[in-house]
């Protein structure tokens, strides 16, 4: 590894780095289209949206309540709802000293896509100069590895697009190897931790890329000094880890995370079809063949190949053993080659046995550290033909890689900040959770970054299982016609039974039968608001009646109380109230509505869990109950 610059050179190479982060930044800003527009436009499509939406609460989490970081106002009542997409803590760490300044979420978001993209080439930048020595060649790798093929096509992903952490991880783990110190140990511990705490795909990738290092450099590993300064790394690292792993585990509870492995082999590389497509500038007339953009360049594979024949040092084929395991990662559960299976592959075993690695569905994504390596052995090359020092030639090489890694700007869209009447209104009157129809719309998720309030809709990369049901119980329900009391309808009981919720939210564009069935079912939904634009407001009455009825409570809602039931049943029957199927309370009943208050246990209510389930039966068994109201602070 190059050693670092003398202090006579210092203020040459800072004069470099200032030109260098120029360019890298001219890039961005050119890919990106983002300019004035920065406060008020967004890429077109869903997720920027819902990246948008993470990034939002990520930082503001990171500020206001570290020991929440993912909680967010989505797929209510489920905790931790941003780890339902991914952790986004890379770009959220970032734009978090810009909250201080502003809250404005659009601007926090492309702040963030010009950050990941700007650090993401100076970190590749850095660490080929200090590999090789030559700050020239270097300025390839800053531009082919953030803005390969693979990289722009997900440009409009922000937790993709984020790799920014790869190359100082790269360069924290070879400083271990070579002078193993805090300093190396730190670095290495904060670039996992930044790297894997914002995608799950670039957190198992970290996992492979430590463990392949470690197994090249097994001889330095043996030193006593080493061993105990990347133990100490990795032990600061599982701790950075540790709320996006104890948070994931968590959700598992309320959604199945697994994916079907027919999913994965669909969302594989296809050497035959992707790895020679391309949708550059340079390449897209002649690359257009089917499958996913991942053809190089001529100027990435020409110098690499070139870097690999000089210089077949210890080096050299770390980089080779780095590219080849990940791309062969990347090919997924099965080799394909235009469409047809051949053979299975590494990935299945591991996809089978390996905790959480088959909650993804995108193998294509771990592909990213090959590409890492191919630019950084193609900057070896540049260096070694001795083009770096000519000018006119350098430049000419950077251009021509330039123009086979941009591709065509994203569109992007204004996005309204004011927000329409029905939120207005609702945040002028007593808080509560609000469930939105129609069911799965990506505007519900846009109107919530601005106004805050916890709603059940949600969209991510999984659904807890209760919203699930729901949408699918209510779509079949709430559209039948002739419109008629729903009460004993499944969804309604299961609404009120798993939701705890205030509002219901039937907008405009609604199918009218929705709304007829509604406003047919007094006895559960209340009619509140009218707007100007026809979205209704509904109060969910949580009522009921039967032996039994159950309804589930957050922690934070139940630590709110008091609450107040409103309950009618045969004179003498004894009513208990559990929570958790903990007695709570009895009370003997007169025979009329009763007014009762509802006490936590004796054990009160600990912190941290997602639901409560307020238990309310009669004893001896089989009295009917009637439940009219239940009234509780945030409900």
């Amino acid at each position: 590894m190059a050693s670092a610059p003398v202090p006579d050179e210092a203020r040459a190479c800072w004069r470099r780095d200032g030109l260098a982060l120029a360019l890298y930044a001219a890039l961005a800003l050119y890919q990106t289209g983002i300019g004035l527009d920065a406060g008020s436009a967004l890429f077109v499509g869903p997720d920027p949206v819902n990246d948008v939406w993470s990034l939002r609460w990520v930082s503001a989490n990171l500020l206001q309540r570290p020991w929440e970081l993912w909680e967010a106002n989505n797929f209510f009542p489920a905790r931790d709802a941003v780890l339902f997409s991914e952790p986004y803590l890379g770009p959220a760490a970032l734009v978090a000293p810009l909250r201080l300044l502003t809250r404005n979420p659009v601007l926090l978001y492309n702040v963030a896509v010009l950050l990941v993209l700007l650090s993401a080439s100076y970190g590749c930048f850095f660490l080929a100069r200090r590999l090789f020595g030559d700050w020239a060649a270097a300025l390839l790798a800053g531009i082919v590895v953030p803005y390969s093929a693979h990289q722009t096509y997900h440009l409009t992903h922000l937790n993709i697009l984020t790799i920014s952490g790869f190359p100082f991880l790269l360069l924290g783990l070879l400083l271990l190897l070579e002078r193993p110190g805090p300093g190396p140990a730190l670095l290495t511990s904060l670039a996992f931790g930044f790297e894997a705490g914002t995608s799950g795909y670039h957190a198992f990738s970290c996992v492979f890329l430590c463990l392949l290092v470690a197994a090249w450099g097994w001889r330095d590993m043996l030193s006593p000094r080493t061993f105990g300064y990347a133990a100490l790394a990795a032990i600061v690292a599982a701790l950075l880890l540790s709320p996006f792993i104890l948070g994931f585990l968590r959700i598992q509870e309320l959604r199945d995370t697994a994916r079907a492995v027919e999913e994965n082999v669909y969302y594989s590389v296809d050497p035959g079809r992707d790895l020679l497509r391309s949708r550059s500038l340079l390449w897209r007339a002649l690359l257009r063949s089917p499958g996913r953009p991942l053809f190089p360049g001529v100027v990435v594979l020409g110098f690499a190949a070139l870097g690999w024949m000089r210089r077949r040092d210890s080096l050299t084929r770390l980089l080779v053993l780095i590219g080849a395991f990940f791309l062969l990662l990347s090919l997924g559960p099965e080799l394909r080659f235009r469409g047809g299976s051949l053979f299975p592959l590494p990935f299945r075993p591991m996809f089978e046995h390996l905790p959480l690695f088959n909650a993804g569905r995108h193998p294509e994504t771990y592909v990213v550290p090959a590409f890492l390596a191919l630019g950084l052995l193609a900057s070896r090359g540049l260096s070694a033909s001795g083009l770096s020092r000519r000018p006119f030639m350098l430049a000419l090489v950077l251009l021509v890689a330039t123009g086979e890694s941009l591709i065509r700007r994203p569109k992007r869209e204004l996005k309204d900040q004011r927000l329409p009447e029905v939120y207005t209104w609702l945040q002028a009157q007593p808080p509560g959770a609000l469930l939105e129809v129609p069911f799965e719309e990506s505007e519900w998720q846009w109107w919530s970054i601005l106004h805050g309030m916890p709603i059940v809709n949600g969209l991510g990369a999984f659904d807890p299982h209760d919203q699930l049901a729901l949408y699918q119980r209510a779509s079949r329900d709430w559209r039948q016609q002739p419109a008629s009391d729903m009460e004993s309808r499944p969804s309604v009981r299961f609404l009120k039974e798993r939701f705890p919720i205030r509002y219901v939210v039937v907008h405009a564009d609604a199918l009218e039968e929705c709304r007829r069935n509604l406003d047919a079912t007094p006895g559960s939904f209340e009619l509140l608001h009218s707007t100007a634009a026809g979205d209704r407001v509904y109060r969910l009455r949580r009522g009921g009646s039967g032996p039994v009825l159950r309804r589930a409570l957050r922690d934070d809602q139940l630590r709110a109380g008091p609450a107040m039931a409103s309950v009618r049943g045969p004179a003498g029957t004894t009513l208990v109230v559990e929570l958790n199927d903990v007695v709570a309370q009895s009370v003997v009943l007169d025979g009329s509505l009763q007014r009762i208050e509802l006490k936590a246990p004796p054990q009160g209510v600990r912190r941290g869990l997602n639901l409560w389930t307020l238990g309310i039966r009669s004893a001896p068994p089989g009295s009917a109950l009637e439940l009219e109201r239940l009234d509780w602070p945030g409900l």
